[in-house]
């Protein structure tokens, strides 16, 4: 947590979580939080190919199905920050979204 607030303070920077209690109060309110979604059947081929267990990889599926993670980013986020929601099942998805959150960091660092 040290290091981490340590980056936050030297400028915008992306910080990857897959839980939004994770972000610790301590380093700050976030510009933006970004909530990715994907299709189950990517998500099992992704894991699948990172050599997940059959278990485990059923468990980040039922998460998707359920919206376990956006329900708890809402519950965490709304009101405070700006939630973006975006697909990433593709590599189209995902390169899109790369430049959406690069704007989207160089507008909310701009402003604050």
């Amino acid at each position: 947590s040290a290091e981490l607030s340590k980056e936050l303070r030297s400028g915008p920077a992306v910080v990857d979580f897959h839980c939004a209690s994770c972000f610790k109060k301590a380093l700050g309110k976030p510009l933006a939080v970004v909530l990715l979604r994907a299709e189950t059947a990517p998500i099992w081929d992704r894991l699948e190919g990172r050599g997940y267990e059959k278990r485990k990889i059923q468990q980040n599926v039922e998460c998707e199905i359920f919206g376990t993670v956006a329900e708890e980013v809402h519950e965490c986020w709304a009101g405070k920050v700006p939630i973006v929601e975006v697909q990433s099942s593709t590599n189209e998805e995902l390169e899109s979204n790369i430049k959406q959150i690069t704007e989207l960091i160089l507008e909310k660092s701009s402003a604050a």
